[in-house]
């Protein structure tokens, strides 16, 4: 095969490739990415609560509310983020600067948040996720549930997180 050939048969795969994906797959399949990148950010960020609530003891643990909840992590004798995993508190859809003592993520309103099995204890800000992907919100017991937009649960979430 000379090189006109291989061209053709590159371009003619090329258009096979193409018409298999509908068009904004790739769009969706991104934006399917992101949401779950966010979700595995708050459940992270809930497992190294429960971490740092380990080292203190539940009842010394030093109880903060709203986005100090999760900055809590980055403070204290021992601080168990570190500056390379400083993305770690932001949601992948937005362009945030990443710094120290930034999150994008609601913490709850209350000191310590809120007592009982699968409660909201944090959650995305609402800005940050396009209309078309579902909010993240995890619970006290360290699931992640997605809420889409129109979700009366949000009432809740307004009422427990802070803004």
């Amino acid at each position: 095969m000379n090189a006109r050939g291989l061209a053709v048969f590159v371009l003619a795969g090329g258009a096979v490739v193409a018409a298999l994906f509908p068009a904004g797959l790739e769009h969706r399949v991104r934006h399917a990415w992101r949401v779950r990148g966010c979700a595995d950010r708050l459940r992270t960020l809930h497992q190294l609560g429960e971490i740092r609530s380990s080292m203190y003891g539940r009842r010394r643990t030093p109880q903060f509310a709203g986005r100090a909840h999760w900055l809590a992590v980055q403070n204290g004798p021992v601080p168990l983020v570190g500056p390379s995993d400083l993305d770690l508190f932001f949601c992948p859809f937005q362009a945030s600067p990443i710094g120290a003592g930034a999150t994008d993520f609601r913490g709850p309103k209350d000191r310590g948040g809120p007592r009982g099995e699968a409660l909201p204890i944090g959650a995305d800000v609402e800005s940050n996720h396009p209309p078309c992907c579902p909010l993240n919100v995890v619970l006290t017991d360290g699931a992640v549930r997605p809420c889409p937009h129109d979700d009366p649960w949000k009432l809740q979430l307004r009422s427990l997180l802070s803004p």
